[in-house]
Order: structure tokens, then sequence, then C-alpha cells
């Protein structure tokens, strides 16, 4: 190897050595429902499919916040109403249904499906509030669904057990 091979070499390995290594944090992608006024994302890798509002089939003696059952692509869905479980008053009427990535798979009647976004960690506030069922603020003030906590609310166990 000649001198000035050596030389391009071993000056290109001093700024391969200085050159910082670039964090890249990775964006996950949420859906924005509404539920009511009420704005929330959640997490599209805990979802398998939005819908239309299917009407449910309702079951006599059930919850309040169970909806009914729905017979989707070959499968019986439990459909909840979103609102309800979240503390809301009143029910959600017509709407979409957000299916989990669930066995059994769950069905959440929302109000509204405004947009799909992307946030990283760093991008998310802290959430001030005493529900558990938030996580974090967006930058515009939507509120993260901790979707796992919702999934042990007390009805939905009750739900699933009650419908199956």
């Amino acid at each position: 190897m000649s001198k000035q091979m050596t030389e391009i070499l071993t000056q290109r390995a001093r700024l391969l050595a200085q050159r910082k290594t670039t964090h890249y944090e990775l964006a996950k992608s949420f859906v924005l429902v509404r539920v009511y006024q009420e704005r929330l994302l959640l997490d599209l890798r805990a979802l398998s499919r939005v819908e239309s509002h299917t009407a449910a089939t309702p079951l006599p003696l059930m919850p309040a916040g169970l909806k009914g059952l729905c017979y989707f692509r070959g499968e019986m869905v439990s459909v909840l109403d979103l609102g309800y479980i979240l503390g809301f008053n009143q029910p959600v009427e017509n709407g979409f249904l957000i299916f989990t990535r669930t066995d059994p798979v769950l069905a959440f009647q929302v109000t509204e499906i405004v947009d799909l976004l992307s946030f990283t960690v760093t991008e998310q506030r802290p959430y001030q509030g005493s529900s558990p069922y938030y996580e974090a603020l967006s930058p515009q003030g939507d509120l993260f669904l901790n979707l796992p906590q919702v999934l042990q609310n007390p009805l939905i166990k009750r739900s699933l057990k009650e419908s199956l």
C-alpha cells in the first residue's frame, strides 16, 4: 500500500473515531379519537382495526357499559362503550368501533375518528390528573389512553366473563 493511501485511510479512521453517534428516537403512531368532547390518543400497535359502527345485539341483564355483541369477520366480539368505562355520563351513539389486539377481541365504541398522529416519548407531557386511564398529554393537550389499564377495568372483566 502506498504512503498516500495509508495517510488517506488514517485520516478517515480519525474522522470516524471523532464522529458522534446520533440517537434517533422512534416515533409511535396513534389514532386520535373523540369520545363526546374528550380527545384521546390510542397506540396503533394495540389495535387490530377500526370500523364504522356495526349494530351490536344487546344482551339482557348486562352491565350498562357493555353495548352488546356483534359478529364481525367470523368471530363474536363484545362491544363496550369507551365513554362509560372512562366515567362519562351519557352513552356513545353510533360512531366507530376500535378493535383491540386482545384475546378475546374487544371493540370500543367511540364518537369519531379524528386523525392519525405520530409522537416520540420526549414530545409527551406528564399527565397530572388522578385517573389511571390516562398516561400523558400530547403537545396539543390530547390525552394518551393507557389501554392496558383500561383493560383491567372490572366492568370489562365482568362483561367478558358474562358474555362468553
